[in-house]
């Protein structure tokens, strides 16, 4: 079974915060969950502990999936899980005096501020790894982060390089989803249930989240629940001419009422579960 966590919002819906206590509440009931994040993103600014895990594992990793996979129990290469990784880092002001407008439309544009890229995708039956730098974003990070991405750029070693507009064919690649697809096929298999967190407010992070059982649509005090094939209809209606990432889930939520609306109350800990997982785990398994 596939379930998909989405932001209602580009930032800060609390996608994480519900897929965490999700996977918990699953495992309590005695699934075998797998938690999956086709595309990531994480800021080494905002999200610095997560530049300092990286560097002490030797790979670019994200927080999320940290934290995911700690819930999960997941013991294994936590790439398989996040196949698609960028590092974003904050532009500095002092590079840009004669181009203001370009720095403040650049905090507006993630992949702007994208300093390296990790794509972890199986070859012949084995999960490879690379790494890439961006370097015109690299070039024009803020100074303050610079030696510790340096640090992990030297801890993974050979990096390949490429230019901004070769960072945005790829990360736009249809066939770059298509294998990740692959990836999710496999945890599928391996796992009672695989809870999918999608990339910001992507309605569909990668094509095979389209066969999700449940859809969860996560915003600040509540979770808009979807049976799958009601939303996999309304993506269809609506994503013929768009591509990856492209389609928000405002739009599926301005055309399509849920099945289901729960109200979700902040937490103390990231790990707590709440009685509003514990309902959509009831949903899951059938109940009123």
């Amino acid at each position: 079974m596939i379930l998909l966590v989405a932001g209602l919002l580009p930032y800060d819906s609390g996608k994480t915060s519900f897929a965490l206590e999700l996977i918990k509440a699953l495992i309590d009931h005695g699934f075998r969950v797998a938690p999956f994040k086709p595309i990531a993103s994480h800021n080494a600014w905002y999200h610095y502990e997560a530049l300092i895990n990286s560097i002490d594992y030797g790979a670019l990793i994200g927080r999320d999936i940290y934290r995911l996979a700690r819930a999960a129990g997941y013991s294994d290469r936590i790439e398989m899980l996040s196949p698609i990784d960028m590092l974003i880092a904050p532009l500095d002001p002092v590079h840009y005096f004669d181009s203001m407008q370009f720095l403040i439309d650049s905090y507006t544009t993630l992949f702007r501020q994208a300093v390296l890229l990790r794509i972890s995708m199986p070859i012949n039956g084995e999960l490879k790894t690379r790494h890439y730098l961006i370097r015109e974003n690299y070039d024009g990070m803020i100074e303050s982060v610079k030696q510790d991405v340096n640090e992990l750029i030297g801890k993974i070693g050979f990096i390949h390089e490429l230019t901004f507009e070769e960072f945005m064919n790829m990360i736009l690649d249809p066939n770059l989803y298509h294998k990740a697809d692959e990836m999710l096929g496999e945890l599928k298999l391996k796992f009672d249930i695989v809870v999918v967190e999608s990339f910001n407010d992507a309605a569909t992070p990668i094509p095979s989240t389209m066969k999700s059982e449940y859809v969860f649509i996560v915003s600040p005090g509540r979770v808009l629940v979807y049976s799958g094939d009601d939303y996999a209809k309304t993506v269809e209606a609506l994503e013929s001419c768009m591509g990856p990432l492209s389609l928000k889930t405002h739009s599926i939520v301005a055309l399509r009422k849920p099945l289901k609306s729960l109200a979700w109350k902040p937490k103390r800990s990231i790990f707590e579960v709440s009685d509003t997982s514990r309902e959509a785990v009831k949903l899951i398994l059938g109940g009123s």
